[in-house]
């Protein structure tokens, strides 16, 4: 493209531009209309389907309310998985181990959706430990997450290929907290 200007490209140029500057639009601006200014602002999903992942845990609330794991992947913001609090209290950390079932590639980060009734329960530290299985998993990053109702993500500095990933929350947003919530999880 450039070099009827005199320059060059080089593959291995435009193979590292391409990882540090992804090409996904947060909104599709291809529907903006410059005459009325209108559209191109609905957000894309760029979200894996999560119909066949597995959810494993340490514990999840089934007793006192409806807070089990697989609550995190039914799409609904209102639901939660809730660490067990009703006949034990055990403290952080805590950890959601999803298994996609199927190796998946080019993964820019994870989607996270907190618990929209009850800031007391939103963790605020993860470890994120990605694998090809449950048994060979290395932890990638961690981060703090923001005491927030809207979607946030933790992005790889890298895409990533992986099956496997473990979230383990070492604290809440309430420094006494012993509980942990999540309303929903995805990778994109």
């Amino acid at each position: 493209m450039f070099s009827g200007l005199g320059y060059q490209c080089f593959c291995a140029s435009q193979r590292s531009d391409g990882v540090q500057y992804p090409s996904k639009l947060k909104t599709d601006i291809w529907n903006y209309n410059p005459l009325t200014k209108t559209g191109g602002n609905n957000v894309v999903d760029y979200s894996v389907p999560r119909t066949d992942w597995l959810v494993y845990f340490d514990s999840e609330e089934t007793q006192g309310e409806d807070g089990k794991a697989t609550n995190i992947l039914d799409g609904n913001i209102n639901t939660f998985w809730h660490s067990q609090w009703y006949a034990a209290s055990p403290p952080y950390p805590h950890y959601l181990l999803i298994d996609m079932t199927q190796e998946t590639s080019d993964l820019h980060g994870i989607y996270f959706t907190l618990r929209q009734n009850n800031t007391g329960t939103q963790p605020k530290h993860v470890e994120v430990w990605l694998g090809p299985d449950k048994d060979h998993l290395t932890k990638y990053t961690e981060a703090d997450l923001i005491g927030q109702n809207a979607q946030q993500a933790v992005a790889f500095a890298t895409p990533q290929t992986f099956r496997v990933f473990k979230l383990v929350f070492t604290s809440g947003q309430n420094a006494n907290a012993t509980y942990a919530s999540m309303a929903e999880i995805s990778v994109y």
